[in-house]
């Protein structure tokens, strides 16, 4: 490689920094920050309506939940800045989605 393939290379490498590299970390952020306020709000309704057990049980169920959503969109949305195509990843979780959703189905009706 010689200088001036490598001066080249330093402007594409200046517009990736600047355009999706700023993009991903505000993407980390804003999720972190949406996680945090979300388990914050699971804390306080629960300090709010009691202690009991089965509230305890709800609040951990809503953190883990939150998180795991809150990782998959974060995760799907910084793989679609850094130009691969989550349209196969989209559709493979809409199905899961669907699958958990009917199985929970019967969990719900015994709750």
């Amino acid at each position: 490689m010689d200088i001036t393939n490598f001066l080249s290379f330093i402007p594409s490498l200046l517009n990736w920094l600047v355009s999706d590299f700023f993009k991903v970390v505000l993407i980390i952020f804003l999720s972190f920050f949406l996680k945090n306020s979300m388990d914050v709000a699971a804390d306080k309704l629960v300090e709010k309506t009691g202690n009991n057990r089965r509230l305890i049980t709800i609040r951990q169920i809503m953190h883990s939940v939150s998180s795991g959503i809150i990782i998959t969109i974060a995760l799907i949305m910084i793989l679609h800045h850094l130009g691969l195509d989550t349209t196969p990843i989209l559709a493979g979780a809409s199905l899961l989605g669907v699958s958990f959703g009917l199985g929970f189905q019967h969990t719900a009706k015994d709750f």
